[in-house]
């Protein structure tokens, strides 16, 4: 099987398809989510953060549109889930942090002023 990504120097981002589109996209022709429906949503996005600082990762745009839906049949079977078929994915790590960087370290203060305006913490 011929892979085209041989032999280049260069650096390729393969990313899953999400069918459903974002949280945003959703949110603005579905009524608002009812507890349950947005337990679902709100656990699986705890999880992924839980996930990525445990690797000392900060993610600081998170967001509507940085939220993805795909389809997952196996969480029909996970009452954490909602036993929907769907996933909730976090996206858009363009401004996200590796605090295990030394040179991330040493410019501390630039790196929280990252991230959307209206979605930021006050502080």
């Amino acid at each position: 099987m011929h892979n085209p990504l041989n032999g280049l120097d260069e650096k390729h981002l393969v990313l899953e398809y999400c069918q459903y589109g974002s949280l945003q996209t959703i949110s603005s022709y579905t009524k608002p989510y009812d507890e349950p429906a947005a337990f679902v949503v709100f656990n699986q996005i705890c999880q992924a953060l839980l996930h990525v600082h445990e690797r000392k990762v900060l993610h600081l745009d998170i967001k509507e549109s940085n939220i993805l839906i795909s389809f997952n049949v196996g969480n029909q079977l996970k009452p954490e889930c909602g036993r929907l078929p769907i996933e909730f994915k976090l996206a858009d790590w363009g401004v996200s942090v590796d605090m295990k960087d030394q040179n991330t370290l040493n410019k501390v203060n630039p790196v929280y002023h990252r991230g959307t305006p209206r979605y930021m913490a006050p502080e």
